[in-house]
């Protein structure tokens, strides 16, 4: 069992870190205790059952009792990283903290990924996935999107990227097809004509067949940039050609 006495000490105790305002006295309300990396986590049933359909079936079929529900609890964050599961848990209680800023003591802020390429926001990204989640998803999708769209253009150096690397807008959008961020997607679809438009012809097949291989909405946002007249060039013709031959338009829900 871990030792109590670091609440003594300044700043919020690990355990309600995550809590809005990361209050003690919401803490001691709380009926579920889980232990992450070594350390504990309060957390309420309730709104664990409210903002994730997995651990609203893993409580609802556990067949009662507190250590019965804990452990279901546990066992769904099995394997998963302090920091995902406290972002997790913060996102959990508070859907807007990452973008408003409006978390507790120690601040969701402090807790997001650092970069802003995919694989820096695979770890919550995957948990808000697995567990099945919307709130957690639909957070990570605005933040995201607000950060891609301060860095400047054509610049992938914010936000942890290192020095000079460019950003990794078709990975953005892949990602996003796969877990409906609709807000990721809106915006990475005009840089992502734009590099098959800009690209060598090796390098602009190579983007198409992975285009091909995206589903709706993502789809349908890359032939609206495409429509807007990115680029004013003679490479557009040929490219949109290229893509209207791909086109179904007897199936419309599978544009590519």
């Amino acid at each position: 069992m871990a030792s109590t006495s670091s609440s003594a000490q300044a700043g919020p105790s690990p355990a309600v870190a995550h809590l809005p305002d990361a209050s003690e006295e919401l803490g001691r309300t709380a009926d579920l205790t889980i232990t992450v990396q070594g350390t504990q986590l309060k957390l309420h049933s309730a709104v664990a059952a409210a903002g994730s359909r997995v651990l609203r079936t893993a409580l609802c079929s556990c067949g009662g009792g507190d250590g019965a529900a804990v452990a279901a609890v546990q066992a769904a964050f099995e394997g998963c990283k302090l920091a995902d599961v406290q972002l997790f848990l913060t996102l959990l209680y508070n859907p807007v903290a990452l973008v408003a800023g409006r978390a507790g003591a120690s601040g969701a802020t402090s807790k997001a990924p650092g970069g802003v390429q995919p694989d820096a926001w695979r770890g919550i990204l995957g948990l808000a996935d697995k567990l099945d989640a919307p709130g957690v998803m639909h957070a990570c999708d605005v933040c995201i999107a607000h950060r891609l769209s301060t860095l400047p253009e054509g610049n992938g150096t914010m936000f942890g990227a290192a020095f000079g690397e460019r950003m990794d807008y078709m990975g953005w959008l892949q990602t996003a097809d796969k877990l409906r961020l609709d807000n990721v997607a809106d915006f990475c679809a005009a840089p992502v004509v734009k590099e098959v438009l800009k690209g060598s012809a090796a390098g602009a097949k190579q983007r198409m067949a992975t285009l091909t291989q995206l589903g709706q909405p993502a789809s349908g946002m890359l032939l609206a940039a495409l429509a807007k007249g990115v680029l004013a060039s003679r490479s557009d013709y040929r490219v949109a050609d290229q893509l209207q031959a791909t086109v179904d338009h007897r199936a419309p829900e599978n544009l590519f």
